[in-house]
């Protein structure tokens, strides 16, 4: 049992710091609120008009001018206005759709006429902010329509990935510029919507339909901003009105089609079952009846005769099969094509044939009848269901997740406002690692799959595995989300209002076997001495299972087993003084708990050896508080600000000073916590002080040049911090964690410039990251090695820089589209040892593994969008239906430049000396918007890779050489060489009826990495798994939209 105990000096800050913010009175905007601001004159002498009213039309907001004519409104929720100015004796003077969005000060100037009659009025339509001036830092800051205009967006984690800035790693993870998704903050209206026990954010527990606006920070985080080293992704959701009903419908289909490219998995002409079916040699075997080169593309086959004279000649006559007899037990045990005609009841084993669907609708309004009663109670409620089929065969043939997300709001008084909301999430999905696309670290608990497409990329694919025909080896996962909020806002004055904001985050993992089918034993059908039951489907009690000879079918029901939760808790205050049209001050802080409750293990029923059951649970704590300042004039605009952080693991380890102690052996392995308790002692919290400043300098009305500056800092994961893992067989422990290691820190430079050419906005920025004490695994073995263990320590650095270009038309009544690109260079390593010995000899030959730093190496990423639209009245009339008005197509390009690779065939101790080629894919939306009254429908289809460009895969090669001949048959510029031509490079086509000597001397040396077979590369020797070569084939999306 581990002892938690709140370290003294924790207690005290809490307290200090809670007392200053709630007593200080002066000091002390929301991070979900905009502000406005701007001039009110005389249109025909340009003087101010002090005293005139200012009204956001439909709210209680407003303000009187100052004796200059400047106004300032604060505490406005992000959305579209109407705004009023009048002056007894001026015309009055409605400027509609005015945008505010969160953290900005939108200007908006009047000009008022006494022309005209008093009590007339004008109305004009706000101008387009194209440059927001009072931002000092990388924001990207959207409506939902800007989200659902792009092609194949359907949830926001899709939307982010196409933003500059955005990437994905090796492991298929989340990066922004170079940092994790563990270094990123989540928020819904203000409140927490990240797992804290990995430092996640859930992004798919948003429905699109909620989405009033979506902020992006990539760098130059206010002091309000804790917990967070690489990005801030805030959502501000819907309210409902007061006093009409609205609502949207958003409905795909995705007919049945392949996620991959080639022949299905269960086609026999694939790699994997070709030599089985095919009739030149699945009798007589693939070396009596392939040539060379068609041999080496597929695995190696003795044939069904050689096969069933084997079982015939041996002394069990319970085996006995003639040729055809094996041949169809065979497709019985793949479920290959045929399968249902020879009477197996699964058989018709098409994965691909789902109906892939989506469905997000919404309602807002009036709480009917006792609505009014409760201060105009107001509702948005949304629900989300998905259903996508997985790109191959698992334990579940579909990924389906339900959301749902309820707002209530209470206007209690025109100064005060009560939110209460609730978002609710299921995902059913499988448990898998991070390079399936899932959740959670290697080893840990809280994976699952949440991209259809990630099991493409999952070890139960690669080119070793001996499961691919076995869906059932892995483990089904539910999760379940859910995060309850409520938020109190009240204006104290025109210049002052608070917020106070309680949430909660529950997360429930069940993964087990018990959610898998179970196998019928009972024999079906016998093919000659041999019966079989419903195999492969369901979980059995068989174990390992080699079926024929093949090493592609190894029937283990899943192991995992998982049933970790975790539940957060969190408080925040924030406070903001509208000193004067000037200067305006925001305070606040914020404390986080964490019930952490982790329950993970290996089960498996057959093999023993690597079975472990991993049970911990911990409660830290965590206090933040910030005072940041805004100064904001005409020729500058400055945020600058501090924060303090403080964690508090809140529990008592094991004594560093013990790392090679008895208890880290076998004999302890189960009995580990409950015998440890000697080696306990007090772990240390982390107290974090963060500058913060950020300055926009605007050069003229049409650009701006900004720059920021920042410390930052983020929680490691719980799994690093609490883990306590058993090792398999007869090992002790392999993991324990480290609660007291401290928060990794990212000190950020960001230097940016941003230009408006007309209705096209430039803009440049340049970053650099340095990244200190990110934690890295360490090793400790004794001098027996009975103690070998890993934990956790701050051993590893990084520096991130970049150059990120952007350019965009948000406007236009026929053309809009954006291009961005993103080039990064990352530098990482790690300092100190990797691996600490007992043994003082063993450390010395050891030595010191620093410095240790990978070479940088660029791979740049550009997204480009071009959307050409006619507008809604534009062409004939037939009817009452414009069939050629609100027709738009739009084109979204992706490009990532190729990885590197080492190619070494010469032995010259190189390290990535080949880039692949990059890949480059069009996605297109055909759309068609129809008004109907004041309602809108929109009928669209979206197209993934419409041009079904193809790109080899690493997944494309198979186990041995497969790689190394691919490569070899290439004409690389590298091979132009006597050296290489000596070693065999490039090789020569079996088909070349010349001298290597003469073929060497023919050729152009000008392919890449990437090329592909074709007529004008016939000699290219391609990957030999042809379901994985190509992971992107063309996909289809039909979709209908409704909105009144």
């Amino acid at each position: 049992m581990i002892i938690k105990k709140l370290t003294p000096a924790f207690s005290t800050l809490s307290c200090v710091l809670l007392a200053f913010f709630l007593l200080s009175p002066n000091v002390l905007l929301s991070a979900t609120v905009g502000k406005l601001a701007g001039k009110v004159t005389d249109q025909s002498t340009g003087e101010s008009l002090p005293g005139a009213n200012i009204i956001i039309e439909g709210t209680s907001f407003g303000a009187a001018a100052d004796e200059e004519g400047d106004y300032y409104i604060i505490n406005v929720p992000p959305g579209r206005y109407s705004v009023q100015a009048t002056v007894i004796g001026y015309q009055t003077v409605v400027t509609t759709d005015v945008l505010i969005s969160t953290d900005h000060t939108t200007p908006l100037n009047f000009s008022l006429s006494t022309e005209a009659l008093e009590g007339e009025s004008v109305t004009v339509t706000a101008e387009r902010e194209t440059i927001t001036m009072d931002r000092s830092a990388s924001i990207i800051s959207v409506e939902a329509s800007d989200i659902l205009e792009l092609p194949s967006v359907t949830d926001v984690g899709a939307f982010l990935s196409k933003q500059v800035g955005f990437d994905i790693g090796e492991n298929r993870e989340m990066l922004l510029r170079g940092g994790g998704v563990d270094q990123i903050e989540m928020q819904v209206d203000g409140m927490l919507l990240t797992n804290t026990a990995q430092n996640r954010p859930m992004v798919g527990m948003i429905n699109l339909s909620s989405i009033q606006e979506l902020n992006i920070i990539k760098g130059g985080f206010n002091a309000e901003y804790g917990n967070v080293r690489s990005g801030v992704f805030s959502v501000v959701t819907k309210t409902g009105g007061i006093s009409e009903y609205h609502g949207s419908a958003d409905i795909r289909v995705a007919p049945p089609q392949l996620k991959h490219g080639g022949p299905s998995l269960v086609d026999t002409t694939n790699y994997f079952l070709r030599p089985y079916f095919d009739k030149e040699v699945a009798f007589v075997g693939t070396a009596a009846g392939w040539d060379q080169d068609t041999q080496g593309q597929y695995p190696e086959w003795e044939g069904w005769n050689s096969w069933s004279q084997r079982l015939m000649e041996d002394d069990d006559p319970s085996n006995d099969q003639t040729p055809n007899q094996a041949q169809e037990m065979f497709r019985w045990h793949h479920m290959a094509e045929g399968a249902d005609k020879i009477g197996h009841p699964h058989g018709v084993n098409r994965y691909w044939d789902v109906l892939d669907q989506y469905a997000d609708l919404s309602l807002s309004g009036p709480v009917p009848v006792i609505g009014k009663l409760l201060g105009n109670l107001s509702f948005f409620l949304s629900l989300k269901n998905t259903s996508d089929a997985f790109a191959l065969p698992v334990s579940r043939p579909t990924l389906d997740q339900r959301n749902a997300h309820l707002k209530l709001t209470s206007r209690i008084s025109s100064a005060m406002k009560l939110h209460v909301e609730y978002l609710y999430g299921e995902v059913f999905t499988i448990r898998g690692g991070v390079e399936g696309g899932g959740s959670g670290g290697t080893g840990s608990a809280g994976q699952f799959v949440e991209d259809p497409r990630g099991v493409l990329y999952s070890g139960k694919f690669g080119a070793q595995s001996r499961n691919i025909f076995y869906p059932y080896n892995t483990t089904p996962m539910d999760v379940y989300r859910t995060m309850r909020g409520v938020t109190f806002d009240h204006v104290l004055s025109p210049q002052t209002h608070y917020s106070i904001r309680v949430s909660n985050i529950n997360i429930h993992y069940w993964g087990h076997g018990d959610l898998l089918p179970m196998r019928d034993m009972t024999i079906l059908k016998s093919f000659g001495s041999q019966g079989v039951d419903e195999t492969p489907y369901g979980s059995s009690q068989e174990g390992y299972v080699y079926m024929n000879g093949d090493n592609q079918l190894r029937a283990l029901g899943a192991g995992a087993r998982d049933q970790s939760k975790s539940n957060t808790y969190q408080l925040k205050f924030d406070f903001t003084n509208q000193i004067n049209k000037y200067n305006q001050i925001k305070a606040g802080f914020l404390y986080n708990t964490d019930d952490l409750s982790t329950n993970f293990g290996l089960f498996d029923a057959f093999d023993v050896t690597g079975n472990y059951h991993m049970v911990w649970e911990q409660n830290p704590n965590r206090l933040g508080a910030y005072l940041q300042n805004k100064l904001e004039f005409e020729g500058m605009i400055a945020n600058f600000g501090l924060r303090v952080d403080l964690n508090n693991p809140n529990s008592m380890w094991y004594n560093s000073d013990e790392r090679y102690s008895k208890f880290y052996r076998s004999k302890y392995r189960e009995t580990f916590q409950d015998s440890a308790t000697t080696l306990l002692a007090d772990t240390e919290g982390d107290i974090n002080i963060s500058p913060r400043l950020g300055v926009s300098h605007p050069i003229s009305a049409t650009s701006k040049l900004f720059f920021n500056y920042g410390h930052f800092y983020s929680m490691p994961p719980s799994f690093d911090m609490y883990s306590i893992q058993p090792g398999g067989g007869a090992q002790g422990l392999s993991f324990i964690g480290n609660p007291s290691v401290k928060m990794p820190r990212t000190i950020a430079y960001e230097l940016g410039f941003e230009k408006e050419f007309s209705d096209i906005l430039v803009r440049a920025t340049g970053y650099y990251k340095n990244v200190s004490s990110q934690t890295g695994q360490v090793s400790y073995i004794s001098y027996d090695q009975s103690v070998d263990y890993n934990t956790v320590e701050n051993n590893n650095y990084a520096d991130n820089r970049g150059v990120e270009l952007t350019i965009e038309k948000n406007f236009g009544s026929w053309v809009t589209g954006f291009f961005n690109y993103d080039y990064r260079v990352d530098t990482e390593g790690f300092v100190g040892r990797e691996v600490y010995y007992e043994d003082p000899r063993m450390q010395l030959l050891y030595g010191l593994q620093n410095p240790y730093q990978e070479r940088p190496l660029a791979r740049p990423v550009a997204h480009g969008n071009v959307r050409v639209m006619s507008p809604s009245n534009w062409g004939p009339i037939i009817g009452s239906i414009n069939p050629l008005g609100g027709v738009s197509v739009s084109l979204l390009m992706r490009y990532k430049a190729g990885r590197w690779e080492t190619w070494d065939p010469l032995d010259e101790k190189v390290q990535d000396n080949i880039q692949w080629k990059g890949e480059t894919y069009f996605d297109m939306r055909l759309e068609k918007r129809t008004q109907i009254g004041g309602s809108s429908l929109v009928t669209f289809v979206d197209i993934d890779n419409v041009f079904n460009l193809q790109h080899v895969a690493q997944q494309g090669f198979g186990p041995g050489n497969d790689s190394r001949y691919y490569l070899s048959s290439l004409h690389l510029p590298m091979y132009d060489d006597e050296d290489m031509h000596n070693s065999g490079l490039p090789s020569v086509p079996e088909s070349y009826s010349g001298t290597p000597q003469q073929y060497w001397g023919e050729i152009e040396y000008n392919d890449k990495p990437g090329d592909i077979k074709s007529d004008d590369k016939p000699y290219i020797d391609m990957p030999n798994r042809d379901l994985f070569t190509y992971l992107y084939p063309r996909y289809v999306r039909f979709g209908l939209s409704f909105y009144f």
